[in-house]
């Protein structure tokens, strides 16, 4: 298995290396060419690929499709967000993220909301970023390994949300790593 966090002007070639090679991929890359051109490839090759599984996109893809909602945020977050998360040397940073998933189950609206709020390890000196990115593609790996995540050819992080078991290991492996997801449900009055 690969796992594949070069930069993205190098990110579609690498993942079809990797899928002509015959390995089992996790792509955090967020190259601009369209992934799915790569599905035939690796479905002919019998093999697992998950594209744009980061924070975000990636963890915030997750949790929404989870609870029922489709979204495909990768270029809201290219050209809104990445131009502002270049740190300045020796800087600390942080990573926010807020979902909010409303919709009506039995009848009933329900809110469920997902906060992190993750902050950079000076034991570790690992970057938030790096933290809340990485440690989602290493987790998304370590379920494809132990055959939890078996969807043949090229899937989005939405794909492993509609599967509550992977959403599961997912949350509790990055918890693990300290990188908390609080959940709230909450009901709606009309």
């Amino acid at each position: 298995m690969v796992i594949s966090a070069v930069p993205g002007f190098l990110g579609f070639k690498t993942l079809q290396a990797v899928l002509e090679a015959g390995k089992t991929a996790v792509d955090i890359a967020f190259f601009p060419k369209d992934p799915f051109v790569l599905d035939k490839l690796a479905k002919a090759k019998g093999l697992v690929a998950v594209v744009d599984c980061g924070v975000a996109p990636g963890m915030s893809s997750i949790l929404a499709a989870h609870k029922g909602t489709r979204i495909r945020p990768l270029d809201f977050t290219a050209e809104i967000l990445f131009p502002k998360w270049k740190l300045q040397e020796g800087e600390a940073d942080i990573t926010v993220m807020k979902i909010i998933v409303e919709g009506t189950k039995e009848r009933k609206t329900l809110r469920i909301s997902y906060d992190l709020f993750d902050r950079y390890d000076e034991r570790t000196a690992i970057h938030s970023m790096a933290r809340t990115t990485g440690y989602t593609a290493t987790t998304a790996a370590r379920m494809i390994a132990q055959g939890l995540y078996r969807r043949k050819g090229i899937s989005e992080p939405e794909h492993i949300g509609a599967d509550a078991r992977c959403v599961k290991f997912m949350l509790s492996g990055l918890a693990e790593r300290g990188v908390a997801y609080r959940e709230n449900l909450e009901r709606v009055e009309s």
